[in-house]
């Protein structure tokens, strides 16, 4: 499959074998990117991202490098034995990349780095050996790049497995939130890896909060915006709710419920009928004028994009409708 998901919380994947995937791009670090050095089973962190990323239910500053190819949040995952995700034992709360018994300590280089510049985190896995006594077989070079509104990009080099007895079909790549009881598996020990390759995750996120996370001094205030967005939902009633954490002994946390209901419409057809005339220009008078009924959404009937339904709006139509005028166009 090139494609996948979603999984309960909403993350969908798709790769670059799809003609709607991502467009494979490998990100070259090595010559700005800060070196790890990892034993065989090790893990590095919790190490700075730059920004709040929002994963599953939560969001995270710092994220952990796990040597057999995951990165983790909370704490770090050394497990060399890959799971079909999700899956409740740990390790837990990670990405995927390219999770197998590797051995880094045997050759080849890790490096991350934030690129303030096009607000993105990123993690490379360059010529990493598999384990395979005495000093490991094979090249692997892949990287996850993550992105401040959540977006996750996987991307694969080079991809030779050498002499490992499973070549590619012993490897895990998917998601898996805090405790392992949501997640998304791309593969799971089964031939689909080449070289070349782009894997894009993202969740259909209609909320956001910015910023994210943070902290305020006593008897201080800060503002905090919530985002909505509608893009690629269906039609219908979407619930949500805004957590606010503190060290208040007696109220630790305070949940705010949200709610959005999105509904579809066609700019200018104030009546609903599903097409623009000349019945939507008096639809639209009756409702200014003579205390008709609204156009449902009321941004319907705002055919000239100016905020507010009214005259003008009517007259915009009838321009449309009968005279060759510019197209609707609601806010």
């Amino acid at each position: 499959k090139n494609a996948g998901g979603p999984d309960a919380y909403g993350y969908s994947w798709i790769d670059s074998d799809d003609a709607a995937g991502p467009v494979f791009d490998w990100v070259d670090i090595s010559a700005v990117g800060v070196s790890v050095a990892l034993a065989d089973d090790g893990s590095t962190g919790p190490l700075g991202m730059g920004f709040s990323f929002p994963f599953y239910d939560s969001s995270y500053s710092d994220v952990y490098i796990g040597s057999n190819g995951v990165l983790s949040f909370g704490t770090g995952a050394t497990s060399r034995t890959n799971q079909n995700l999700p899956i409740v034992t740990a390790p837990n709360n990670l990405i995927a990349l390219w999770w197998d018994d590797l051995d880094p300590a045997e050759g080849g280089n890790i490096y991350y780095y934030y690129d303030s510049v096009n607000e993105r985190f990123i993690v490379s896995f360059v010529e990493i050996r598999n384990y395979q006594n005495p000093d490991g077989t094979g090249s692997l070079s892949f990287q996850a790049i993550l992105y401040p509104n959540g977006q996750i990009v996987l991307q694969y080099g080079t991809m030779d497995p050498g002499a490992d007895a499973d070549g590619f079909t012993s490897a895990t790549v998917g998601l898996e939130n805090v405790d392992g009881s949501d997640g998304l598996s791309v593969v799971y020990n089964a031939a689909y890896m080449h070289s070349d390759l782009a894997i894009s995750f993202k969740a259909a996120r209609w909320m956001s909060a910015s910023p994210a996370g943070g902290s305020i001094e006593s008897n201080s205030s800060a503002v905090v915006t919530i985002n909505f967005d509608a893009t690629d939902l269906a039609n219908g009633e979407y619930g949500g709710q805004v957590t606010i954490v503190s060290n208040d002994p007696t109220q630790s946390s305070v949940t705010i419920p949200v709610s959005l209901a999105i509904s579809s419409f066609v700019c200018g057809d104030a009546n609903g009928s599903s097409t623009i005339d000349v019945a939507d220009a008096v639809f639209i008078i009756n409702y200014a004028f003579k205390g008709g009924p609204a156009p449902d959404p009321l941004a319907s009937g705002d055919a000239n994009g100016s905020a507010s339904v009214d005259v003008a709006d009517a007259v915009y139509i009838i321009n449309y409708a009968f005279k060759g005028g510019p197209a609707p166009n609601c806010p």
